[in-house]
């Protein structure tokens, strides 16, 4: 099937392979609120990751004369791991970078990191603080036209 420059069927697959790779709940674009997060019994915030896509960007490269919509483009994946603890966070992170660096769907190439970064952040009301490790990786893809 040709996607046709679409990246939806790809951001999909991509959504679809870290889903399947843990235990939790993963998110697209949004972080859940306050009063939905889900706990363990001792009363730790169960980790959750969040994935936010971007593209597609027309690539440099494998420009097609008389259609445009045939161009190779990029996409790119910025992922944000989040956990109660620090260390549950960065395992979680390793975790789904090791995934998605070696996954290859049929119209992206395996994706590729392109930045990390960590952060914690809290809240005055219900929320706990929440350990955030977070990276990006890019992919090319429209590869089947």
């Amino acid at each position: 099937m040709v996607q046709l420059i679409d990246p939806s069927g790809v951001f999909e697959e991509i959504y679809t392979i870290v889903k399947n790779s843990v235990e939790y709940d993963v998110f697209v674009a949004e972080i859940p609120e306050d009063d939905s997060l889900k706990y363990f019994d001792n009363g730790l915030m169960k980790p959750f990751t969040v994935l936010y896509f971007g593209g597609p960007i027309r690539a440099s490269k494998d420009h097609h004369l008389n259609d445009s919509s045939r161009d190779t483009t990029i996409i790119y994946v910025t992922v944000e791991c989040y956990a109660a603890r620090a260390f549950d966070a960065i395992k979680s992170k390793g975790h789904i970078i090791d995934v998605l660096t070696h996954s290859k769907g049929d119209d992206f190439t395996q994706p590729i990191l392109s930045g990390s970064m960590s952060y914690s952040r809290s809240s005055n009301t219900i929320r706990p603080t929440q350990y955030v490790e977070s990276f990006s990786v890019i992919s090319y893809s429209n590869l089947s036209s």
